[in-house]
């Protein structure tokens, strides 16, 4: 899949959807905190795995841990995509 990063919040937005128990997520933008997302860090891996099928990208949970907001998670995805 050909993703660019203009793309992303919505990739991520499905991806969310997908990994969360009741397969709802508030509106998103690029400023929401995760923390209103409730995942835990199992979710949170099963995320960014959903993400990286989506975009073809390969970035492993570690490189998320000091996300704190959706748009800091597109950002090393949008790294991701361009190397």
């Amino acid at each position: 899949m050909d993703v660019k990063k203009h793309d992303l919040l919505e990739v991520f937005a499905i991806s969310a959807a997908e990994v969360s128990q009741d397969g709802c997520v508030p509106k998103l933008t690029l400023d929401t905190p995760l923390a209103e997302l409730a995942f835990d860090s199992v979710q949170l891996a099963e995320l960014v795995s959903a993400m990286g099928e989506r975009t073809g990208t390969r970035a492993t949970p570690d490189r998320f841990y000091a996300a704190e907001t959706v748009g800091d998670v597109i950002a090393v995805l949008g790294a991701e995509l361009e190397e």
